[in-house]
């Protein structure tokens, strides 16, 4: 898919435009320049990615996760672009990459929509500029490290948050997702709705809202031995509330 009928070579600068094919890769590519405008896509497949200088996203990066390595010598774009973790398919633990000190991506999205969902954890603290997205996987799993993100969608499956704090921005929740507070503390700005098919659990931590909290038929909010601190108005109009002990 790349207009030259191969893939960049190591001193090359490529720039990847918006058009109906993706490139994606069949090997390992290294590349001096690489810039990914407003509307395009690569797809790294499972392989390498080297980029020796200047890494422009103003696009996608669609990877599996299971890439071994993804180098960017002058760090990732934080302050444009899109992350995509699709997952293999097998239903294993995918960690997502870390890209040192500061800020890790600008948007983030999990996206294990085929095959048998994958689910994702971390290793170290995880720094989202922009929107995460939990669109398609069984857990993430913050797996006792920081996260920090800002307006959090959680689409399907379960936010485990384990026992580190959790700074998220505007958090919305779909039918059939999870949010749940470990042992640590989650802060969520804005308001929470919670209605038919969504569940939070407050655990044994601490989950702050800045915002209201509101629960609707079908939605549950069970407290354990930790606190829930609403700095709004709490509404109940269905489903069920159980407070902390």
């Amino acid at each position: 898919n790349w207009d030259l009928g191969y893939a960049p070579l190591s001193g090359d600068a490529a720039v990847i435009a918006n058009t109906a094919n993706n490139p994606v890769f069949s090997g390992a590519v290294t590349i001096n320049n690489l810039t990914i405008n407003s509307g395009a896509a690569i797809e790294l497949n499972g392989q390498d990615l080297t980029v020796s200088s200047a890494f422009v996203n103003n696009g996608t990066v669609k990877l599996l996760g299971t890439e071994a390595t993804i180098a960017l010598a002058y760090g990732n774009d934080t302050d444009s672009g899109t992350w995509e973790y699709l997952g293999d398919g097998t239903g294993s633990t995918i960690t997502l990459k870390n890209f040192g000190s500061g800020t890790d991506y600008y948007n983030l999205i999990l996206n294990s929509s085929t095959g048998s969902q994958n689910a994702f954890n971390i290793n170290s603290g995880l720094a989202v500029g922009g929107t995460f997205t939990l669109s398609a996987l069984t857990v993430f799993d913050a797996n006792a490290q920081t996260v920090n993100a800002g307006a959090t969608a959680i689409s399907a499956g379960e936010y485990r948050a384990s026992s580190a704090t959790q700074a998220l921005g505007a958090v919305t929740l779909a039918s059939g997702a999870t949010l749940t507070d470990g042992s640590g503390t989650v802060n969520i700005t804005g308001n929470l709705a919670v209605g038919s098919g969504m569940t939070v659990n407050a655990g044994s931590g601490a989950m702050n809202m800045t915002g209201g909290l509101s629960i609707s038929d079908g939605g549950t909010v069970t407290g354990s031995t930790g606190t829930i601190d609403v700095a709004g108005s709490m509404s109940q109009t269905g489903g069920t509330f159980t407070a902390p002990s």
